[in-house]
């Protein structure tokens, strides 16, 4: 079992780097090659545009690279120290920054709009919040506690996006975050195969670990359909 989830992680980590490790690396060849093209035409001009051009989207792609790794340290940090543990990765959406506050957490890590990595953790008798570079959760919640697994709307970015969420008894949301058990899938606001498959774990874990407390159902605040 162990080996088995071990072989996924590591398939999911590589999961979609090809193209899109191919897809910078033309980019880049191209615009040296329009680079050279016009020094040779004398249009100095439009090649310190190119330039200019070619360096911010090269700047950019490292900055998506560096956002998809982050994901993938994170999880592997996480489940490194809670061995045995279902570990969910994702990034944030922005409401988690209230759930934060309302549990007398500070906000940081995490920015107002979201989109930094998080992780939850499902261990024989908590819920975990990972963030960050902290040698431990954030906040825990009892497995008992928890009320309910279901899909939400929630702010990444820039964008609206479908994410998952926890409630705990009360109807409190308790974490929330957009899976990507595939890390780039980040750069495209999740997926709705990510939020079923974790949804599924989340739900496994969590009413194994608690003994039956949690609704075999999986009670849902808010319900998404497939084509959202």
């Amino acid at each position: 079992m162990i080996l088995a989830r071990a072989a996924e992680e590591r398939s999911d980590r590589w999961a979609g780097w090809p193209l899109f490790v191919v897809g910078l690396a033309v980019f880049t060849v191209l615009a040296v090659v329009r680079v050279v093209v016009l020094v040779r035409a004398g249009e100095t001009a439009g090649s310190v545009v190119l330039v200019v051009s070619g360096a911010a989207g090269v700047l950019v792609g490292a900055v998506l690279v560096w956002m998809v790794l982050r994901v993938g340290l994170l999880r592997r940090r996480v489940a490194a120290a809670r061995p045995g543990a279902v570990v969910v990765p994702g990034c944030v959406v922005a409401v988690m920054v209230a759930v934060a506050r309302d549990r007398g957490v500070p906000r940081r890590p995490w920015a107002l709009q979201g989109g930094q990595p998080v992780a939850l953790a499902v261990t024989s008798a908590d819920l975990e919040v990972w963030a960050g570079n902290a040698s431990s959760p954030r906040w825990t919640i009892p497995l008992a506690a928890v009320g309910a697994v279901a899909n939400l709307s929630g702010r990444y970015g820039p964008r609206k996006v479908q994410a998952v969420g926890v409630w705990d008894q009360d109807g409190a949301l308790v974490a929330a975050l957009v899976p990507a058990y595939r890390s780039t899938k980040v750069l495209v606001g999740g997926s709705w195969d990510q939020r079923e498959r974790a949804r599924h774990d989340l739900r496994t874990a969590i009413w194994k670990g608690g003994s039956g407390a949690f609704p075999r159902s999986g009670g849902s605040p808010r319900r998404e359909t497939r084509a959202a």
